[in-house]
């Protein structure tokens, strides 16, 4: 961690807005390591094809202090199969919907080669339900050294009414190739974080009755921003590799609301978007092309990172605090192409834009990757700040403040404890504004057959 601070410190003070998205989550300290499963029994597999294994990435909690998803309330089951999306038999590759943003509606998004990897069926020890777990793969999206991308989901196996979908991004940071063929976050977490992940890497440790999960993968170490550009300087597969991190994401969605030609498909009701840390950061960058192109989910919950208009600002300042000077090649910015470049497309701006979904947000004000534990910084003293993590994500605060009338749900939360959740106010600030979304009655996404 202190080396990758050392390096948040450094490129601050030479990065514009522009600049600085690809690299602020640059492989630090993730969110908490995945428990110790106690939930897992000798399981019932079912193997569809051979799978490779490429190690453990960190798995989201589905409850406690860590968690990003918010107890559903009784009546957002979706127990009304007819008020669900209802699978067809066929389906594949397809553009957005009408309207919306030209650069998001003309990515086609693959879902016609998600096979079925792997079938599990696992018993809850706390409630003695049975849960199906089932492993896909996306032949469509490679990950950026070796395998494809992957994603499990988890359904209550006595189900069979629609049922909201909470998806999971994990954290793991961010890396890119520089023209020398190196990779920005060191050898090892190059391979580790640019290939396929294994079921048992993605799979939950705890079970939820009232909804169906899905965790997906992040093989290309992108903040699930890749939209299809090339991956630059990456020597894998030739050099005709993709950045696919959200369009991998969009069509396992896809996928699960409406099947494609090998799978039919659930019968889903709402859908939330979940993560932590790099994975926060991901979940809006899903949501955002979503609603740009003409998808909206009902929600947003991300924490322990998002990137603002400050943080700029926020690292150059940490840098003369004490930390060393350095530079950056541009092949960061490229990795990620209009994600940073676009100021616009900062969450803090789509607020009051056409594209605005429910969204909350919440970290702890002891964050050191929003320099929580120094002193106030001069631009965070100067606007009336003693944390700087209340000033950078205040940026944050504002655009909620200042969003339309008649805008949907929007919250953000500064509480306790570092990088993760914000401890026990930031839970019940999510409650709250989950129910606030409910109360709103929430209509189930539209997608495309």
């Amino acid at each position: 961690m202190r080396t990758c601070l050392r390096f948040l410190l450094a490129v601050g003070s030479r990065l514009s807005l522009a600049t600085l998205l690809p690299v602020v989550l640059l492989a630090c300290g993730e969110s908490s390591p995945r428990p110790a499963d106690a939930n897992r029994p000798d399981a019932a597999s079912t193997s569809e094809a051979g799978l490779d294994a490429h190690g453990a990435r960190d798995a989201p909690d589905l409850d406690g202090e860590g968690s990003t998803q918010p107890d559903a309330p009784a009546d957002a089951s979706g127990s009304d199969a007819d008020g669900g999306v209802e699978p067809p038999s066929d389906a594949g590759g397809e553009g957005g919907a009408p309207g919306g943003d030209p650069r998001f509606t003309a990515l086609v998004v693959d879902r016609s080669r998600i096979e079925r990897v792997e079938m599990r069926e696992q018993t809850d020890r706390r409630t003695g339900r049975t849960f199906r777990l089932e492993f896909f793969r996306n032949m469509a999206y490679r990950c950026g050294v070796s395998g494809y991308f992957t994603f499990v989901v988890s359904s209550p196996a006595d189900v069979t009414t629609a049922l909201p979908l909470w998806v999971h991004f994990h954290g793991g940071g961010y890396g890119y190739y520089r023209p020398d063929g190196t990779y920005s976050d060191g050898p090892v977490r190059e391979v580790e974080r640019n290939s396929e992940e294994s079921f048992d890497a993605l799979a939950p440790t705890q079970f939820d009755p009232s909804a169906r999960h899905m965790f997906v993968s992040m093989c290309d170490h992108d903040l699930y921003g890749g939209l299809g550009q090339p991956y630059p300087y990456n020597p894998h597969w030739g050099g005709t590799d993709t950045v696919d991190g959200a369009l991998a994401s969009m069509a396992a969605i896809h996928f699960v609301a409406r099947g494609n030609g090998r799978h039919p498909g659930y019968p889903t009701s709402l859908v939330f978007l979940s993560g932590s840390s790099a994975g926060g950061v991901g979940a809006y960058h899903v949501g955002a092309a979503l609603a740009r192109r003409g998808i909206r989910v009902n929600g947003i919950s991300a924490a322990a990172y998002m990137i603002t208009s400050r943080h700029p600002t926020l690292l150059a300042e940490c840098a003369g605090a004490g930390g060393e000077l350095g530079g950056l090649d541009g092949a960061a910015r490229e990795k990620l192409g209009i994600w940073a470049t676009d100021p616009s497309l900062l969450a803090e701006n789509s607020f009051g834009s056409e594209y605005v979904v429910p969204f909350f947000f919440s970290t702890g004000e002891s964050d050191p990757f929003c320099c929580g534990m120094r002193a106030a910084l001069p631009s965070a003293a100067a606007a009336g700040y003693t944390n700087n993590c209340r000033w950078v994500y205040g940026a944050l605060q504002a655009a909620v403040a200042s969003a339309p009338p008649g805008s949907p749900p929007l919250g953000v939360c500064i509480g306790s404890g570092g990088h993760g959740g914000g401890g026990s106010e930031c839970v019940r600030a999510r409650q709250d504004w989950l129910d606030a979304v409910m109360a709103a009655g929430p209509v189930p996404p539209v997608f495309p057959e």
